[in-house]
């Protein structure tokens, strides 16, 4: 699995919280709310692989900008040309 984190803004629970409601409101999409975490889902994970899934989530500022090795080149590829999974023998 290829992964890209990107940090859009930083404070504390409660801003977040707020920066994200106001997105979603934008973007009139729901927030769901795991436990202490919130998120906005742009585009859930299909069964075509490869397969995208892009989210906007409301996370401990722990959490680092990283960028996978090859995550351009399967971004691109599970953006132009989804095929179905094989089924399993």
């Amino acid at each position: 699995m290829v992964r890209a984190v990107t940090r859009l803004a930083e404070g504390t629970r409660r801003q977040m919280s707020t920066v994200l409601d106001a997105r979603a409101e934008t973007l009139h999409l729901p927030v769901e709310h795991d436990g202490l975490h919130q998120r906005i889902w742009l585009q859930h994970r299909d069964p075509f692989c490869p397969c995208v899934e892009h989210a906007l989530v409301a996370a401990p500022a722990a959490v680092a900008n990283k960028i996978g090795p090859g995550f351009d080149q399967a971004w691109q590829a599970a953006r132009t040309g989804p095929r179905k999974l094989p089924r399993a023998a």
